[in-house]
């Protein structure tokens, strides 16, 4: 599937949705990238859910220009691989990885696993919303959970 359909059908999932996937399917720490946040339009505030491909930059500070004042920051490299720690865990962000950025965090989908994990997301939604309306018509969650 190309990439524009791919972050379209995305969009209609939560970054938590979409970790349970990225989990399931052995991707460490479900895809999240450690210490982002959304703060598009607010910080951390509404329904806003930002999707799309890896454009990566990576930056080191080097010598200022002659008569300068200080030091810059200048590219390092333009769409290389770009690697966050998390815990034990190094999260590698390849150019074309999809990012999907909401409320509950930012994650990493790895462009090769991104049409599983789209996939197993809407089985995990699918299942999950038989298992509300179970329990909306009154069945309890460890008989609705028997259902699964």
């Amino acid at each position: 599937m190309e990439t524009t359909q791919l972050c379209r059908d995305l969009t209609k999932y939560s970054s938590c949705d979409i970790a349970d996937a990225l989990g399931k399917l052995g991707v460490p720490n479900c895809g999240f990238i450690p210490d982002l946040t959304l703060w598009s339009p607010h910080r951390q505030q509404g329904h806003t859910r930002i999707v799309g491909p890896a454009y990566t930059v990576k930056y080191e500070y080097g010598s200022a220009p002659q008569g300068g004042a200080g030091e810059q920051q200048q590219p390092h490299y333009v769409n290389g691989d770009v690697s966050c720690r998390q815990g034990e865990a190094t999260l590698i962000i390849h150019p074309g990885d999809i990012l999907l950025g909401d409320l509950c965090g930012v994650i990493c989908i790895s462009r090769s696993l991104a049409q599983d994990a789209l996939e197993l997301v809407e089985t995990l939604a699918r299942t999950e919303s038989q298992l509300a309306e179970a329990i909306d018509q009154g069945m309890s969650m460890t008989e609705a959970s028997k259902l699964r």
